[in-house]
């Protein structure tokens, strides 16, 4: 890799994945995006579309937990387009991104934008995390038990997940991104087949 960009890899279980690296010029946040350096983004090839569908099922009903003591699964946002973001408070790139996905979350609402606390503890902290960002548009939720941030595989923060309507996970984002700008927005909705206000 050239310009200072990091290569990860993603394994789903039960396929190998052919990895697919592309720069997005300019849309990755930090000290590197002030250098112009590209992002890196990861897409997940996969060999057979039924692994895929089978690892999704596994995924769906994994609980986590969300404000007031209220229990959730990403089957709760079944034929949404989803950006399932994996993140810490402690996360610098994570905190940078999290007003643009809160931006997002407003110009796209028919996308559920979900961010997914890997901390342990309640979710008081994180109403606290919010409110100091500023963050009005986004939901509260906790993987306390960690099951589903390891059954997905992430291994680092931030991690995003873009699952399509079918309930597929058809690219992943191993960086920190300006999710509303333009060119962030017009690539999600091609991904997605499009929805939502025109920016």
């Amino acid at each position: 890799m050239t310009d200072g960009a990091r290569s990860t890899s993603i394994d789903l279980p039960g396929q190998l994945a052919r990895r697919r690296f592309v720069r997005m010029a300019g849309l990755a946040l930090g000290g590197a995006a002030a250098g112009g350096v590209a992002a890196t983004r990861a897409r997940a090839m996969p060999v057979g579309a039924r692994q895929v569908a089978q690892h999704w099922n596994r995924l769906l009903d994994i609980p986590f937990q969300g404000e007031n003591g209220r229990t959730h699964a990403l089957s709760d946002w079944a034929g949404q387009p989803m950006l399932v973001n994996f993140y810490a408070t402690w996360c610098a790139p994570c905190r940078q991104e999290m007003p643009s996905m809160d931006a997002l979350a407003a110009l796209r609402p028919n996308y559920a934008v979900l961010p997914i606390s890997v901390e342990r503890g309640g979710t008081q902290h994180l109403r606290r995390f919010y409110t100091q960002l500023g963050l009005r548009n986004l939901g509260v939720y906790q993987d306390q038990s960690g099951a589903l941030t390891q059954t997905a595989q992430v291994w680092g923060y931030p991690t995003t997940l873009l699952v399509n309507a079918q309930g597929v996970e058809i690219d992943r984002v191993f960086d920190a991104l300006h999710w509303s700008s333009p060119q962030v927005v017009a690539w999600l909705d091609s991904q997605f087949g499009g929805g939502g206000k025109p920016l």
